[in-house]
Order: structure tokens, then C-alpha cells, then sequence
């Protein structure tokens, strides 16, 4: 039990520094722009906004879930639908992290279902992969309007698909069992012996139907993230179409990953923030739909994984 808690207090302190980080850059903005011509701007957004929005969210996560439910059952793996979605939900609290990277938590909960790290891991980087991709499609419907979005865009998808051939080739993977094998340390080797089980049991997940369903999951999952930023950038009197919406939604997305920074916090905000201006918006009005769009995407995402989090340690305590 001192070590489960001990584990979630320092999951629950990395969450903290991520919360602490945002916070402090949206105060930071908050100053610069000024408080109170945010707080009259977000005095116009009805609250039936912020609820179909996060509706919205719900079936983002709920879509992305299926996604992933799919994958774990092409490696065998038929668990229990409640617990499945809590250990799927509990990945959200580490959302803040680089890539996303932390979501790979759930992992240590599927292990005592008998998922194998490799199995866990290589649905977690299939998803991120398919996303990648999706999300640098749907960034299109904005980046003809931006030379250097269109090269963001158009980097992101060559990379993509550079490593999903990659990916699907034996060769490569047979030259990272054999530098496995050669290598004089037990940790190079136990790094390398782990990627290459990983690129192998990503293959599975990457075969032509598979690469189709799981996009389909995942544009659907997108296109519901950004109509829910569409839904509150009109609520709060922006004139923009939704499509464009869609485009400086996903855009800003990939701004945010590719900026490493944790959850793209700050330069994910500022991008949809730039790209409204160029619509029409005013500063604060186009800040504080950045800022409400992210309190119901990425920051309810980590209240639902806190809470799943929590339940999942209070579970293995007891246990």
C-alpha cells in the first residue's frame, strides 16, 4: 500500500508541476492582455457553449478508446469493458507531458492483466502515430491560407509515413535484433531487444485496415475536439467558418507538439490565438477561446485521468 501511494503521490506531483506551469503562462497572458477585457469577453459565451463542448471531449476520448480497444484485441487481449476504460482513462493524467509520453502509464495497470509492455506500448505508439497524421490532414483546411503551414503540415505527414514504412519493414527490424544481440551491454541490449519488440508488434497494428480504421476513429475523435472550439469561438462572437476552425484548431495542435513543450501548453494557445486575429478576432476575445478551449479539452482530459488514477490506486491498495 506505501508503495502504491507513494506512486500515485508522484504521478499526482507531476500533474501538479504541469497544472502549476499552466497557470502560471495563463496568468502571465491574462496581465498582458488584461483581466478584465478577458473577464467581459468571456461574459459572452453562454454556458451551453462550454457544455456542448465538453460534450465534445467526451466523444473525443470515447472514439480515441475505441481506437484503442481494437488494437489491444488484434494482440489477444479481451478485458473487462469497465476496467479496460478506467485503465484507458487513467493514461490522461500524464496528458501534459512531452508527446504525451506519460499516458504511457497505463501500461503498469494493463501488466496486471497480463498485457505485455511491448502489446501496451505499441498501441500507445501506433495512436500517436495515426494522430500525427490525422491531426496534420485536418491542418490543411487552414494551412493554404499560411505558406509556413502548409510546409508544417506537409513535414509532419511525409515524416508519418516515412515511419510507418519503417515501421513495417523487416529489415530494419531484423538489423535491431541482431545490434541486440552484438551489443556489449546489458542495457544497450535490453533498450534495443525492447524497441525492436515494440516496432514488431507495431506492424500488427499497422496493416492496411487496421492504418484505416484507426485513421477513421481518429478523424472522427479530431473533428469533434475541433467542433467543440468551433462552438465556443462562435459563442464568443468570432466570425469564423468552421472549417477554418477545424484548420486552427488541428494547427495549433501540431504547433504544440512539435514545440515538446509539456501539452503543448503555451504554444498551442498562443497559435490558436494568432490564427483567430487573422480572422477578425479581437486579442482578448481570441485568448479567451484559446483559453476555455483548452480548460475543455487537454485540462478535462486530466481531471478524467486524476479520478481514474485514483480509483485504479485506491483499487491495487486495497488488493
Amino acid at each position: 500500500m506505501v508503495t502504491s501511494m507513494h506512486a500515485f503521490s508522484i504521478r499526482l506531483s507531476r500533474v501538479a508541476s504541469s497544472v502549476a506551469i499552466a497557470a502560471a503562462a495563463y496568468i502571465i497572458v491574462v496581465l498582458i492582455v488584461g483581466g478584465d477585457e478577458i473577464r467581459i469577453a468571456a461574459s459572452r459565451l453562454d454556458i451551453s457553449c462550454l457544455i456542448v463542448s465538453l460534450a465534445l471531449s467526451l466523444v473525443h476520448f470515447s472514439l480515441r478508446y475505441l481506437r484503442w480497444r481494437y488494437f489491444l484485441r488484434s494482440f489477444g487481449h479481451r478485458l473487462r469493458l469497465p476496467v479496460d476504460i478506467v485503465h484507458y482513462l487513467a493514461g490522461f493524467a500524464l496528458t501534459t507531458t512531452p508527446g504525451k509520453a506519460g499516458e504511457t502509464i497505463r501500461s503498469i495497470y494493463l501488466r496486471d492483466h497480463g498485457v505485455r509492455y511491448s502489446d501496451s506500448l505499441a498501441a500507445f505508439f501506433s495512436e500517436r502515430l495515426l494522430d500525427v497524421l490525422v491531426v496534420s490532414l485536418l491542418a490543411t483546411l487552414i494551412a493554404e491560407k499560411f505558406v509556413d503551414g502548409r510546409w508544417l503540415t506537409g513535414i509532419a505527414g511525409v515524416a508519418v509515413v516515412i515511419v510507418l514504412v519503417v515501421v513495417r519493414n523487416k529489415y530494419v527490424i531484423g538489423q535491431l535484433d541482431t545490434l541486440a544481440s552484438s551489443a556489449d551491454s546489458s542495457k544497450v541490449t535490453k533498450t534495443i531487444g525492447g524497441i525492436g519488440r515494440i516496432l514488431r508488434a507495431s506492424s500488427l497494428l499497422l496493416r492496411v485496415h487496421s492504418v484505416c480504421l484507426g485513421m477513421a476513429l481518429g478523424c472522427g475523435a479530431w473533428l469533434a475536439q475541433a467542433i467543440g472550439f468551433f462552438v465556443i469561438a462562435s459563442g464568443l462572437g468570432i466570425d469564423v467558418p468552421m472549417i477554418a476552425a477545424i484548420g486552427i484548431y488541428t494547427a495549433s495542435i501540431l504547433v504544440g507538439a512539435f514545440s515538446m513543450i509539456p501539452g503543448g501548453i503555451g504554444s498551442t494557445e498562443t497559435a490558436m490565438t494568432l490564427l483567430l486575429i487573422t480572422f477578425g478576432a479581437d486579442t482578448p476575445t481570441a485568448v479567451t477561446a484559446a483559453i476555455l478551449s483548452r480548460l475543455a479539452t487537454i485540462w478535462f482530459a486530466v481531471a478524467i485521468g486524476l479520478t481514474a488514477t485514483a480509483l485504479l490506486e485506491l483499487g491495487r491498495s486495497r488488493a
